[in-house]
């Protein structure tokens, strides 16, 4: 693998320079200080984007690999056994052409909650080795010690559920004649909605928030967007001319649902315009798409530390750390879309055009929303209250930069709606 360094920084007269490699080509440059504490702090702003490049490389480079190793193991234990191990059943259910079309964060979700059910298997019954050997009654305890743990009724459905679905998928080709979950009754369970912020909390969370983190949670406030959607939303989705941006959301878009379209706000657009354009590349937010795909939690620790630090009470009163209950969460990112949802109705914003913007689209929404136009998502976001500019500061509209954007963004198609919009600013 080609050279790519941390970097070092030494000093050139009385400023300090940095050197470093990227793919074995050697780099250097003035960090425009003589500090040496904001000289090192420059230092990390600049290789960071590279050492997570370099790592995903290698992380990718690893999965593939343990992939080649998986299969091998796999054939061979077929082989000896005639028939599909637990230890190999996920793999045979990915592959399976009968399992469900999923999208790809449900089903890395999924995965984890058959890791679950395999180690509580090796635990407790460590001579089942084959799917054909598991019965019902093996279910029956299994959803006895999820019901015994700290896990909410519906985190316990999930599980038996994912468990129901594996097994039933693989049923036919393993000449078993129904799924040993089939019978297993789902408890009755209470979803917990997260709650929305007020705007002076938002401001105060934003004013505190740094890079990627400000603009992560601009993108949850001003677009509704799911974490996954803002943390892997990519330049090729954000036309900064028309100011709109298209999104097919992930956990839909296995449903055939449209894509989402939706303005992009003032507050916002101030955020992405300040993007030098030879930075933008694939993603508009490269850390947190490279930290998301590796790992969710990865992104929501970051939200939720800054959430604490603003003295939100993330978890529900008398659940969560040193309570002996399970954490029951009240504040998330996810907030942020219930806040988006509720300002618009505050507004006076139609149910058909706040559900369309946020993609949950019932049949009669989809029917509606074809006389709505992007007209009316325009003046729903434009009725949303600001938060401020990139500085913090209460956004004043430089009416000279606004008209000269319209001015660029005239067509054929649209040149009387903007002369009436250069009008109302003159």
């Amino acid at each position: 693998m080609s050279r790519t360094t941390k970097g070092r920084i030494y000093k050139r007269g009385s400023i300090y320079w940095l050197q470093y490699y990227v793919n074995g080509e050697e780099k250097r440059q003035s960090l425009d200080t003589g500090n040496k504490k904001k000289a090192e702090k420059e230092r990390n702003k600049i290789l960071k984007p590279i050492q997570l490049g370099t790592q995903s490389d290698k992380i990718r480079s690893l999965l593939h690999a343990l992939d080649d190793t998986k299969k091998d193991q796999e054939d061979a234990e077929r082989q000896a056994t005639g028939y599909l191990t637990i230890k190999n059943t996920w793999d045979a259910f990915k592959k399976s052409s009968n399992r469900p079309d999923t999208g790809k964060e449900t089903l890395i979700q999924y995965s984890f909650q058959w890791n679950a059910f395999t180690k509580w298997l090796a635990e407790s019954h460590s001579e089942i080795i084959k799917l054909v050997d598991l019965k019902p009654s093996i279910a029956e305890e299994y959803a006895s010690f999820l019901k015994m743990s700290s896990l909410s009724a519906g985190t316990v459905n999930k599980h038996i559920n994912l468990c129901k679905l594996v097994t039933r998928t693989l049923a036919n080709k393993e000449g078993i004649k129904e799924s040993p979950f089939a019978n297993i009754q789902s408890l009755k369970s209470k979803q917990n909605h997260r709650k929305e912020f007020t705007w002076e909390k938002l401001c105060e969370i934003c004013s505190a928030a740094e890079g990627e983190t400000k603009i992560l949670l601009f993108l949850g406030i001003y677009t509704g967007l799911r974490l996954g959607d803002c943390c892997l939303i990519k330049w090729s989705e954000i036309d900064l001319i028309q100011r709109w941006i298209k999104k097919e959301p992930s956990k839909t878009a296995t449903q055939g649902n449209d894509t989402v379209q939706i303005k992009i706000s003032q507050d916002l657009y101030q955020f992405l315009i300040e993007v030098p354009k030879d930075k933008r590349e694939e993603y508009l937010l490269p850390e947190f798409a490279t930290r998301y795909r590796i790992r969710r939690d990865l992104v929501t620790d970051i939200i939720q530390k800054l959430f604490v630090d603003c003295d939100v009470q993330i978890y529900k009163s008398g659940t969560g750390p040193g309570t002996g209950k399970r954490a029951i969460l009240q504040y998330g990112f996810h907030s942020l879309r219930h806040t988006f949802v509720s300002f618009n109705r505050n507004a006076g914003v139609s149910q058909s055009v706040v559900m369309a913007m946020v993609g949950q689209r019932t049949r009669a929404v989809n029917d509606n929303y074809t006389h709505v136009g992007n007209d009316a998502i325009g003046e729903a976001i434009d009725r949303l209250p600001s938060i401020g500019d990139s500085n913090g500061q209460p956004y004043r509209l430089d009416k000279g930069k606004e008209i000269e954007r319209l001015l660029h963004s005239i067509t054929h198609e649209n040149c009387y709606e903007i002369k009436d919009k250069i009008l109302q600013l003159l």
